[in-house]
């Protein structure tokens, strides 16, 4: 597996897909099945970047999890959208961390990879 990817690189592997293959990618990565999936933690300013980050990540075999528009997650961040998150970083196999200086900026961010780390 290459060591690491660029943006232009991963905006390449989004522009192959059509707008909507983009967006069923991107459904059926909020509503798989956590168990053995690979939780992708992200910046939401990074949104460019997520659908390139899926497809290499499933080119390796992952199936890959994505926290924005999963049906369970509350409308508005709640105390419950934290239980929540927790709870899905820790049913799944893997935790992969799409970083960026938008990443290291973020609230949810290094909270996800503290809750991932203590797994």
């Amino acid at each position: 597996m290459i060591e690491y990817i660029t943006k232009s690189e991963l905006r390449n592997f989004a522009g192959k897909l059509n707008i909507n293959e983009q967006v069923n990618l991107r459904k059926s990565a909020s509503s798989r099945a956590l168990s053995g999936a690979t939780f992708l933690s992200h910046s939401s300013k990074d949104d460019d970047l997520v659908v390139g980050a899926i497809r290499v990540l499933e080119g390796h075999g992952a199936k890959v999890y994505v926290d924005e528009i999963d049906p369970e997650m509350p409308p508005y961040t709640t105390e419950e959208t934290a239980g929540l998150l927790k709870s899905r970083i820790r049913q799944t196999k893997r935790f992969v961390l799409l970083a960026s200086k938008n990443s290291k900026d973020s609230r949810w961010v290094p909270w996800e990879l503290g809750v991932a780390d203590g797994c």
